[in-house]
Parts: structure tokens; C-alpha cells; sequence
């Protein structure tokens, strides 16, 4: 058996589906929260340079949270997988709402540490410590 598979199936084998779960309804919740934020209370609190893109780009990452937690209900694919993919697109939508709000000075880089932390848990010590640099 592979290192891959055995990790999918071994004996932290739920809690790593779970610890995906939860990360999900966090994917879910950011977008959202940061659209309402933007909708609701204007430019007072959140300055964006390109509402189009910033909108454009919450609501992918909402997208990709809705499917991301049918695959991961249904199991489908490797936890590994699972997590390098959500990883990619964690860093990738991140970084351009954290560009198109101001850069790093609007205080948005804080949204990086929850997948990274969660993600953590569930890669190998070298994936978490390159997904951290990443980040």
C-alpha cells in the first residue's frame, strides 16, 4: 500500500475528513462575510480598489467552498488531495481579495492563517511547513 492511501485510510483517517469539513464552512463563510461587509457598510470599512474583481473572486471562493464540501461529504478523491487542491485555491483567492482590498495594510492577511493552521493538521510535516512559506 502506498503512503498516499494509507494515509487516507489509516486511523486519523476522520478526523482528517473532518478537519476538511470545517475548514469548508470556513470557505464558505469568509466570502460572504467579506461582501455583506463591503454591501452593507460601504467603503468605511473595507476599501476596495476593483469592487468587479473583489466580487468576482468572493463568489468563486463561495463556489468552490458549496462544491468542496459535497466532495469532501461524499469522500471523493484522497484527504492529500483534497487538501493540495483547497490549499491552491486557499492561497490563490486569498491573495487576490488581499490585493484587490489594499494589500497588506488592510489587515486581510489574517484570513491566511486558518487554512494554513487547519491545513496543517493534515499534511505531512513538509507540505504544512512549504504551505506556511507559501503563505
Amino acid at each position: 500500500m502506498n503512503r498516499i492511501a494509507e494515509r487516507s485510510t489509516g486511523p486519523n483517517s476522520a478526523l482528517n475528513w473532518r478537519v476538511l469539513s470545517l475548514l469548508n464552512l470556513y470557505r464558505a463563510l469568509v466570502p460572504g462575510l467579506l461582501v455583506s461587509l463591503y454591501y452593507l457598510v460601504g467603503s468605511r470599512s473595507l476599501v476596495v480598489d476593483s469592487p468587479r474583481v473583489f466580487v468576482a473572486t468572493a463568489v468563486g471562493y463561495f463556489v468552490f467552498a458549496v462544491l468542496s464540501v459535497l466532495l469532501v461529504r461524499r469522500r471523493f478523491g484522497s484527504v492529500p488531495y483534497h487538501s493540495i487542491v483547497q490549499a491552491t485555491v486557499d492561497l490563490f483567492a486569498l491573495t487576490l481579495l488581499l490585493q484587490v482590498c489594499g494589500g497588506v495594510g488592510s489587515g486581510l492577511g489574517l484570513l491566511y492563517l486558518v487554512p494554513v493552521g487547519g491545513l496543517s493538521f493534515v499534511l505531512r510535516m513538509r507540505s504544512a511547513l512549504f504551505l506556511a512559506a507559501l503563505a
